[in-house]
């Protein structure tokens, strides 16, 4: 495999620096990019990074980051249940959601702030100056959890000469957008910007329970801005945002339906029509996906309050003269109250809610040299101050009793649960009962504090030498207050009739704990180093070696405290914790279940940036070799979440950006990745349902390749500009992106494995010669390919699995206006 990755890597470099002719680019007009927190041309930048301007995000039709994979193949991004459960990915390094407890491996930055939790990163995109992809560790620099990488986003500065910027937008699926931006000077020092978005859709998964539809968008943005520059040696920037999102997503399409099928079928439940056949070890009825179609009790869903997301940040920049003092502080919220039908049919069985609201303070402070001597230098601090109430919420609904009576074996004439019953000597009916289950608080802190420094030695006109570190220390403490009020779980089915209802255990989902809290401390000390050679104005070569931090904490869940892995029965109170290891206090045994440890990052790179033909033809290259030590797997067997620290996962690739120009009007660009990635030890990853079934509690994943990781990734755009009349152009274009196949699951369960694939996105714009406005028809997805995002257990419905897709087929039309 790895051979063959490196010639296909090879070949495309070479047919695309020998067989394309020309990008429009002079040395003056190089991108510039801030992957090293000081401006810097991305030929000049000894990083891998693409870079996606404000304007190609306009044309390209990327809503928001959930987009930006289309432009930037080692990026990828999935999403679950919501908007708590995104995950970015870089070279297949990223962290599942579902647990307040987890934090992401890529670093999202936004105006040079980062953000703490995925959901707070993924409103609209308005008056964008920039997005940066910067892959591999970015620690020294851009500080925690960026192990994988970063997402850098600039938002366009005020501007001191008017300018107006709007488009509206209508679609399919009832698609209405709106956003604007003006921007203007107030006096010859202070300038603003005030920018907003609206944007309302219908959702594309028909609901056959209520006929109505689901994954709908309707959300609001709002930023304004104020830049004040009294001198030129002072600059003040002062940044507010606030959006909301008040949508039902996310529905899950049925893709297996297995015996537990037949349990909500007695109850009153509808089951999709599909073909009876087998995916992997597991048999039932195959649903065709396709259709889009779901049958599912959304009463609760509707009644969720809105994601709200605000925030202030400030930047200042003082000129002292040889050097440069920047201070960025900022204040963040983020409300995310959700309330989903857990059981993913049209039955009143379980409800959850996991709530997270979440405050964040954060501090930065640089001072950087003038860029003019030999040496030019960055040091800094960073601290951040982050506080998180969750609070999750499980209900049975009118439903449950019925479906775990018909889902589990009469014995001597009585369901299961009636002979549990009689055995507690409790009233029949008081197991599954309608009723909260459990509500569990979560009270949970993180304090980080970081020194980090950067030089670069010119050593002569040609040679660059740069060395960087960094140190953090991360503190973080949570309280536990599971409050867990369902009786059937708190009974040792180990202990009665002999254990031989012990199969049943995964029906116990709510074990109580005594409250508890915990603590974690840790520090780390990352490097970084490259070397650059430029052999000419179009030729630089780098090697580079980064590492990567990323804190450990802890499994913010109800079943945290009752999962170990390697431990087949879960338990559910000190005594039975300790009985796992009698050396260890009940306090260490909660603290060690519920604990996971930091991962660190170490990658190895070597680069060449050329450009070609007066600089018409650019090609960048970058050659990696990878090691992620302790990864953070969270995983899902429908019924328990799971946290583990995988030994290590190891790979390489080559990863490519290049663009031509064919002449003034027809241009190509595009990204190719290519890696091989596999866990190198991991010998207690999460079992799949067919291995639980058969008694396992966890399996070797050693050698195989994680989930969401594909081995080949390509995306390209082309545009042609057609003059139809003197002062009008059409300006054509389309898109690619294909990935080849991969895993959603963390189990790597058959039934989750995406095929390879292509999507394929066009566009036609009417373009006068001043740009004062535009009009465009476009479609993304235009052969409306069946995408999925994450395939999963459906909830204590064993050998059944639903799953969440990408968005299908979307046409539309876009005015733009333009005032410069």
């Amino acid at each position: 495999m790895a051979s063959r990755l490196t010639i296909l890597a090879v070949t495309t470099a070479l047919s695309a620096s020998l067989s394309l002719p020309s990008v429009a680019q002079t040395a003056e007009d190089e991108v510039i990019v801030t992957a090293t927190k000081r401006p810097e041309t991305i030929f000049d930048v000894p990083v891998p990074v693409t870079a996606v301007s404000g304007e190609e995000l306009d044309k390209a039709q990327i809503r928001d980051i959930s987009d930006l994979q289309n432009s930037a193949p080692s990026l990828t991004f999935n999403q679950s249940t919501g908007a708590s459960t995104s995950v970015f990915a870089i070279r297949g390094i990223g962290t599942a959601g579902q647990n307040t407890g987890l934090e992401q491996s890529v670093g999202v930055i936004i105006d040079g702030v980062h953000r703490g939790r995925p959901g707070s990163a993924l409103g609209d995109y308005i008056d964008i100056e920039q997005v940066e992809v910067l892959r591999g560790p970015q620690g020294t620099i851009f500080g925690k959890n960026t192990s994988a990488g970063v997402v850098n986003v600039r938002t366009s500065k005020p501007s001191f000469d008017r300018r107006v910027k709007a488009d509206v937008s209508v679609g399919n699926y009832n698609l209405k957008q709106i956003r604007a931006a003006y921007s203007d000077g107030l006096s010859d020092e202070l300038a603003f910007s005030l920018a907003g978005s609206y944007q309302n859709r219908d959702g594309y998964v028909e609901n056959l329970n209520d006929g109505g539809s689901l994954n709908d968008r309707d959300r609001w943005t709002l930023r304004g801005q104020i830049l004040w520059e009294p001198s030129d040696d002072f600059s003040l920037r002062v940044i507010g945002d606030v959006s909301e999102m008040d949508e039902v997503c996310c529905a899950a399409t049925p893709i297996l339906n297995g015996p537990a099928a037949a349990a909500v079928q007695a109850n009153g439940g509808q089951i999709l029509s599909g073909t009876a056949g087998m995916i992997g070890p597991y048999s039932g009825t195959i649903v065709d996906i396709d259709n889009r179609q779901v049958s599912l009790n959304t009463d609760t869903q509707k009644l969720s309050d809105p994601i709200k997301d605000k925030g202030v940040s400030a930047e200042a920049e003082w000129d002292l003269g040889g050097m440069t003092a920047t201070a960025i502080g900022a204040y963040r919220t983020f409300e995310y109250i959700p309330l989903t039908e857990g059981d993913f049919t049209n039955l009143d069985m379980f409800t959850a809610s996991n709530r997270q609201d979440l405050n964040e303070k954060s501090l930065e402070l640089r001072l950087s040299s003038d860029g003019v001597q030999d040496v030019d230098w960055l040091i800094g601090g960073f601290y951040s101050d982050q506080h998180i109430d969750a609070l999750n919420i499980l209900e049975f609904g009118t439903d449950t009793r019925a479906y775990f009576d018909d889902l589990l074996p009469v014995v001597f004439g009585q369901p299961v649960l009636n002979l549990v019953e009689n055995n507690q000597m409790v009233p029949r009916g008081t197991f599954a009962a309608d009723g909260v289950a459990s509500a569990d608080s979560f009270d949970y802190n993180a304090e980080s504090f970081a020194v980090f420094g950067n030089a670069t030695w010119h050593a002569t006109d040609q040679l660059d030498l740069s060395i960087g570190a960094r140190y953090t220390d991360e503190s973080k403490q949570a309280d536990y207050n599971i409050n867990a009020t369902d009786p059937f779980s708190q009974v040792d089915l180990r202990t009665i009739f002999g254990g031989l209802f012990i199969g049943i255990r995964q029906l116990q989902i709510a074990p109580a704990v005594v409250p508890f809290d915990v603590d974690y401390s840790d520090d780390d000390f990352s490097v970084t180093g490259s070397l650059s050679y430029e052999f000419s104005p179009d030729y630089n070569a780098y090697f580079r070696y980064a590492q990567g931090y990323k804190s450990g904490g802890f499994n913010l869940t109800r079943t945290g405290p009752n999962t170990i892995a390697g431990v087949p029965d879960r338990v559910s109170n000190y005594d039975a914790l300790v009985a796992i290891d009698p050396s260890l206090t009940p306090t260490q045994s909660l603290r060690d279940a519920v604990t996971f440890q930091p991962e660190q990052a170490e990658t190895f790179e070597l680069g060449l940036k050329t450009r070609w033909l007066d600089r018409k033809v650019k090609l960048d290259m970058a050659f990696f070799l990878q090691e992620l030590e302790n990864f953070q797997a969270n995983s899902f067997n429908g019924t328990v979440f799971t946290i583990r620290n995988a030994g290590s996962v190891e790979g390489h690739g080559a990863e490519l950006d290049y663009s031509v120009q064919f002449s003034d009007r027809w241009n190509y660009t595009g990204s190719a990745s290519f890696q091989d990635i596999k866990y190198k030890t991991f010998t207690a990853a999460g079992p799949t349902q067919a291995q639980i079934s058969a008694g396992q509690s966890v399996q070797n994943l050693t050698g195989q390749k994680p989930n969401f990781i594909s081995d080949v990734s390509l995306t390209g755009n082309m545009t042609y500009e057609l003059p139809v009349t003197n002062k009008h152009n059409l300006l054509a274009r389309g898109a690619y992106r294909y990935r080849s196949e991969y895993n959603t699951a963390q189990d790597l369960d058959p039934v989750a494995q995406q095929p390879s694939f292509w999507t394929f996105d066009t566009s036609l714009a009417l373009v006068p010669e001043d740009s004062f406005w535009s009009f465009e028809v476009w479609a993304k997805n235009i052969t409306n390919e069946t995408v999925q995002n994450i395939v999963f257990d459906a909830p204590l419905q064993a050998g059944s699995f639903a799953g969440f897709f990408e968005p299908p087929r979307t046409y539309g039309a876009t005015l733009r206006l333009n005032w410069d």
